[in-house]
């Protein structure tokens, strides 16, 4: 019975930490407008890089299919590695893997992709060792 419990409270315990009220997907939520980039956590080393509101915005244009990115980050150390373009316009595209929206910027994939009202999250996909970024509007 204790092994059933325990079993139990771990399901319970993982639920809670799993869940994300603010992810929907993208057929819901517009991914239109500007995003900031807020965190990108991951890898084998457990990085954890928060970033400023300004540091690094990426905006969509839905109708013309263009990532227009503005980096501000000045200095050559983690938060630039990470930031993962410079300033500039891109051509992207979304397309459907398995049950997943994978985004591509530049015909290059740079994750999957799932949009919620203030939250956009950019997982490169690597299930153990990968890095998760994470955008707010």
């Amino acid at each position: 019975m204790k092994t059933l419990s325990k079993l139990f409270m771990a399901l319970v315990l993982l639920s809670a930490f799993t869940c994300n009220k603010d992810v929907y997907p993208l057929d819901n939520i517009s991914l239109s407008g500007n995003w900031n980039m807020k965190n990108v956590s991951g890898g084998l080393i457990g990085l954890d890089l928060d970033y400023n509101i300004g540091d690094v915005i990426w905006n969509f244009n839905t109708n013309t299919s263009q990532l227009s990115v503005t980096n501000n980050i000045l200095t050559t150390g983690p938060k630039s590695i990470y930031a993962k373009f410079q300033t500039g316009t891109y051509s992207y595209y979304i397309d459907t893997l398995n049950t997943s929206l994978e985004l591509y910027v530049d015909s290059s994939s740079v994750g999957l992709i799932t949009v919620g009202i203030s939250a956009l999250l950019l997982d490169d996909g690597v299930a153990t060792d990968g890095f998760l970024t994470r955008f707010e509007k």
